[in-house]
């Protein structure tokens, strides 16, 4: 039986017009194994929803009235209060609201590996003419991972310990790391800086494929990194780098032996490590 019943409030938010009540309104899907399986359920339905893990130690998902008019759950909401058996919400732009990141599920046959895009940029000045053109920029490589078979989950504020979460994932098939870097580390959003030295290596998924590093500095300890992060192929630069050739390496289209994102997506996450073969429309 399940925890959360159709009528029953699942939480409350504050909304640009006002607190509001989240109403359970139809339970879509129990039994799910891991969290993103409930969210992408939701997505699905293209509504706002809730996921549960309730009593049967299993994730159940649900669609919600959000107690608003003119206004919908998204991505950055506060949230006021949630019963107790709520892990998550789901906001009407598909993003995971309390983990903070927006879920682009796979277009293409699901093969249950997750790429996670996480922006570390500290400073209100950077992410509006930082984060906002790298966000652009990757909008083609978002949707050839999704058509490959891959999940999506954009983090527009990666703190360490999300980034620990997401290394230790099995789930994980690939980083792109956007922010500031320096002398082989990076840091995130609180100031906190990310060295190699810092993971447990025994933990990392062994799904990891592919980090990529778009920050200054941080090739200068690339080895260290693959070794630390499964071997995986790590895209670091050495010196300090400019927003622009980032932007550039993102953009370019694929061309045999190109240095460009397009490419490394396709050598590492392509082929037989995807469920479908990216095909351009």
């Amino acid at each position: 039986m399940s925890e959360l019943n159709i009528g029953q409030q699942a939480g409350k938010w504050q909304s640009l017009l006002g607190e509001g009540n989240i109403i359970v309104k139809n339970e879509i899907g129990k039994g799910y194994e891991n969290k993103l399986d409930a969210e992408k359920a939701i997505i699905k339905c293209k509504e706002q929803g809730v996921v549960t893990k309730e009593a049967d130690n299993k994730y159940h998902a649900y669609t919600v009235n959000d107690g608003v008019k003119g206004d919908d759950l998204n991505l950055g909401e506060k949230i006021t209060g949630k019963a107790k058996p709520v892990v998550d919400f789901v906001g009407k732009d598909g993003a995971a609201i309390l983990e903070g990141q927006k879920i682009y599920p796979p277009t293409g046959k699901d093969n249950g590996k997750v790429v996670h895009v996480f922006f570390g940029y500290e400073k209100t000045l950077d992410k509006i003419i930082m984060r906002g053109p790298d966000r652009f920029f990757i909008s083609d490589d978002i949707k050839r991972l999704q058509a490959l078979g891959y999940t999506v989950k954009v983090d527009l504020n990666v703190t360490q310990k999300s980034f620990d979460k997401a290394i230790y994932d099995n789930s994980t098939a690939g980083i792109l790391w956007f922010g500031h870097g320096a002398e082989g580390g990076v840091v995130d959003v609180n100031e906190k800086w990310i060295f190699p030295g810092f993971i447990d290596k025994k933990k990392v998924s062994k799904n990891l494929k592919m980090v990529v590093f778009e920050a200054c500095q941080v090739g200068k300890m690339a080895d260290e990194w693959k070794d630390q992060l499964n071997q995986a192929d790590i895209v670091a630069w050495k010196k300090n780098v400019k927003n622009g050739v980032m932007q550039y390496f993102n953009s370019r289209s694929i061309r045999k032996n190109a240095y460009a994102l397009d490419n490394l997506i396709e050598k590492n996450l392509g082929g037989d490590f995807a469920k479908t073969k990216y095909t351009e429309k």
